[in-house]
């Protein structure tokens, strides 16, 4: 998912909407992204058709945006969910600033495939 998210379409229009479907293939039909980094704008996302408009959107900005999943540990897991923790990071091009936060990604499996049902913050000591 991050390769997807930090990968130039090349192309047009139809490039651009068909890597920000890919990147939506990963999340459930019914997923939600709440994101609130220190220092970044609040990530409030309810479905997939408002993440892929949020996916284009960024990408037509001038500015491109580098995302890492760091030491991702599943810390819950059975047949059909599974809770995975990460530190997820933000570059944006042309900004010093580098936004750090831990998340949770809540999976469920959906014909046989993981899907991420839900992104949240875990709060941590500030």
């Amino acid at each position: 998912m991050v390769r997807e998210i930090n990968e130039q379409p090349r192309g047009g229009t139809f490039s651009e909407l068909a890597a920000a479907n890919r990147v939506a293939d990963y999340f459930g039909p019914e997923s939600e992204i709440r994101i609130n980094a220190t220092g970044a704008p609040e990530l409030d996302i309810s479905d997939r058709s408002e993440l892929i408009q949020m996916l284009l959107s960024a990408r037509r900005s001038s500015r491109g945006v580098k995302v890492a999943l760091l030491d991702p540990q599943t810390v819950g897991i059975s047949k059909t969910n599974a809770v995975v923790e990460a530190t997820g990071k933000a570059e944006i091009s042309g900004d010093t600033d580098v936004f750090v936060s831990e998340l949770r990604f809540t999976l469920v499996k959906i014909d046989r495939r993981w899907r991420i049902r839900r992104v949240e913050t875990i709060r941590t000591f500030e």
